[in-house]
């Protein structure tokens, strides 16, 4: 019998204000090119997803149902980082910008399962060292302000599922790199961030033990 096949699953977002072109999704649409499935043995899943709280909120938790990949990655803009930007943490509340309905999301604050913060449980800032030493030819950081809108709005929403296998990427808009120089870089973080994720379920397991 053989094994299932593992999955990642790659987000970018679609079109907003000021975005018509969202730099984002054009990194994610390419990494079918680079050769990802055939190098780590996974199946790629990608998918653009709206602007949208709403949809946010209805899909998240589908994609990780359906998938249950053993990494997600989200991949968003932002306009101000000059490379990538590898996120520490996701508020649960704070969201008052309006998404491209118009809408603000339902209220977080009345579910007290959940943490009003979070973030992954592998070392984020370990994670950007090795993604620098591998030379990926753009700059790459940590941060702990993922924005307060849909970015970090999608990144709490996967964290609260897995917060393992959950990661959240800034990318600049295009021009000083290009989408593929981007996505190369996007690939060698999730080349370097898998045996983290195996290094510590194999830690827990011993543990648990």
């Amino acid at each position: 019998m053989s094994m299932k096949e593992e999955t990642v699953v790659v987000t970018g977002f679609g079109p907003f204000t000021g975005h018509e072109v969202n730099s984002s999704w054009e990194c994610v649409k390419l990494l079918p090119t680079l050769n990802i499935e055939s190098e780590l043995g996974v199946k790629l899943v990608i998918k653009q997803i709206p602007v949208s709280y709403e949809y946010i909120d209805d899909n998240v938790p589908a994609l990780w149902k359906e998938h249950n990949p053993i990494l997600m990655v989200h991949v968003g803009v932002n306009e101000v980082v000059d490379g990538l930007v590898l996120e520490l943490k996701a508020h649960k509340t704070g969201y008052d910008v309006t998404d491209i309905d118009g809408k603000l999301p339902s209220p977080r604050q009345t579910d007290s399962s959940t943490p009003d913060i979070i973030g992954p449980l592998y070392d984020v800032c370990q994670l950007k060292n090795e993604v620098v030493e591998s030379d990926v030819g753009v700059p790459v950081h940590v941060s702990c302000n993922a924005g307060r809108y849909l970015c970090e709005y999608i990144y709490y929403a996967s964290l609260i599922i897995n917060p393992l296998c959950t990661i959240f990427i800034h990318v600049p808009v295009l021009g000083t790199f290009t989408a593929m120089q981007l996505a190369t870089a996007i690939k060698t973080v999730i080349y370097l961030l898998i045996p983290h994720i195996n290094e510590y379920v194999k830690n827990n397991a011993i543990l648990d033990q």
